[in-house]
């Protein structure tokens, strides 16, 4: 009874660990006050234009993707 179960919830498991992944290729933020101290998009988009980068959005949550990177 419980073995029908079983795949459904590893594919449960796959995608919600799908949609948490960070990208490989996003850029890392480096480790400066500026980028410690940056909480939202607003406080990105003071210093970075996202509509001049491609497959960016003004409204797109910039820290989802560019996380910091200490030591880098």
């Amino acid at each position: 009874m419980n073995r029908p179960r079983l795949p459904l919830l590893l594919l449960a498991l796959l995608l919600a660990a799908c949609e948490s992944r960070v990208s490989v290729y996003s850029p890392r933020r480096t480790d400066t006050d500026v980028h410690r101290k940056a909480l939202t998009n607003t406080e990105c988009t003071g210093c970075h234009r996202a509509q001049e980068i491609p497959s960016h959005q003004q409204d797109d949550n910039c820290l989802r993707c560019h996380k910091l990177c200490r030591g880098c």
